[in-house]
């Protein structure tokens, strides 16, 4: 998946003019999917192909929702371009050097279009697998808590960002650790924070 702050500007670069007056319908639809890390809802349900078949995006969420999953489409294969060793390690170093990957996108994302504005008091127009609203609104709830603390570190933020989806305390301590790692390859770590320029350009 990529992060909040990647998936809300990336919206908001495909959001039809028609549905501005729907913004945080909007706006709930394209951080929906990952509400499954707090709903217990099967990725292949909130991550299906059938949410990216043509007559799915029959509302303001659930345009929100597909451009989720193009999003994620988009920024696997860029990434995997951008920095082909790590697209080729092995299980779990490849999911790992892949996030550290979404978390350097995710800074650059989040201080291009700040995305705080967009996280007031955001809650579900629908419950499409039956969950209940109000994990969705933790969900929303945990992201706005962790985006609009501008004051803190990158590292700060996605520290709790992990935390509020369940990792283990171990793991994100890996994460951490890619992550700090791929910042030190200055080059790289700039290529893929523009990842979005390319996403605009295909």
């Amino acid at each position: 998946m990529a992060l909040p702050a990647t998936h809300v500007r990336y919206a908001l670069m495909q959001m039809p003019s028609s549905i501005k007056t729907h913004r945080k319908a909007f706006i709930a639809g394209t951080l929906y999917p990952d509400s499954r890390m707090l709903t217990g809802i099967a990725r292949e349900h909130t991550h299906g192909a059938d949410c990216l078949a043509d007559g799915f995006a029959t509302t303001p969420f659930r345009l929100g929702w597909q451009l989720h999953l193009r999003c994620d489409l988009l920024q696997a294969e860029i990434h995997a371009r951008l920095w082909p060793a790590a697209a080729e390690l092995p299980e779990p170093r490849r999911w790992i050097a892949m996030s550290a990957a979404k978390m350097v996108q995710d800074e650059a994302d989040r201080v291009a279009s700040p995305l705080q504005e967009h996280l007031v008091a955001l809650s579900p127009s629908e419950t499409p697998f039956g969950e209940p609203a109000d994990r969705i609104i933790r969900f929303y709830r945990m992201i706005h808590d962790v985006y609009v603390r501008t004051e803190i570190s990158p590292r700060e933020r996605f520290r709790s960002l992990w935390a509020g989806v369940g990792l283990d305390p171990d793991l994100i301590d890996r994460l951490l650790k890619a992550y700090d790692e791929l910042l030190a390859d200055e080059t790289l770590a700039q290529r893929i924070a523009g990842s979005l320029s390319l996403a605009q350009a295909q």
